[in-house]
C-alpha cells in the first residue's frame, strides 16, 4: 500500500525527490528545480528535494546517485522525477539496475520529457513504458 503525504486541504498527494543532471549556473539550476516543483504539483506530488548531479552520467556509481538512492530507501518516498531517465545513466545495463531496485523499493520514476509514468520494467533486454505511452529503447 502507498504512503502518501497530506495536504492542509486532505488531499492525498505522493512524496518524491527530484533529480537532475546539469552543470549550469546555479541559478538556472534552481529556476529547473522550481520548474521541477511546478511541474509535480499539478500530479499530486510533493517534492521533498532536488539533487543535481554534475558529474558524468556513463555509469550509475556516482555519489549523486547514491544520495538518491539512500532517499528512494525511505518508506515514504514513492516517486523520483527526472527531466529524463537518462539523466540516471545512460548505460542500458545500469539504467536497467537501476528501474530493478526502484521497482524492489515500490518507487516509480517519472519523466518529465517523456510525460508518461516510466516505470520500466526490463523485458527482453528491452524497456517498455507501462503506460503504454508508445516509448521503447
Amino acid at each position: 500500500m502507498r504512503e502518501t503525504v497530506k495536504n492542509a486541504a486532505y488531499k492525498e498527494r505522493y512524496a518524491g525527490i527530484g533529480f537532475m543532471k546539469s552543470r549550469k549556473s546555479d541559478d538556472k539550476m534552481m529556476c529547473i528545480a522550481g520548474n521541477m516543483i511546478e511541474y509535480v504539483a499539478q500530479k499530486d506530488i510533493v517534492l521533498f528535494d532536488v539533487i543535481t548531479d554534475e558529474s558524468s552520467g556513463k555509469d550509475i556509481d556516482r555519489k549523486a546517485i547514491d544520495r538518491l538512492v539512500q532517499w528512494m530507501e525511505k518508506d515514504f518516498i514513492k516517486v523520483v522525477l527526472v527531466r529524463s531517465i537518462f539523466e540516471i545513466t545512460t548505460d542500458k545495463d545500469d539504467l536497467q539496475k537501476f528501474f530493478r531496485k526502484a521497482e524492489e523499493l515500490g518507487v516509480s520514476v517519472y519523466s518529465m520529457e517523456h510525460g508518461c509514468n516510466s516505470c520500466y520494467v526490463p523485458r527482453e533486454d528491452v524497456f517498455v513504458c507501462e503506460r503504454n505511452c508508445g516509448m521503447w529503447f
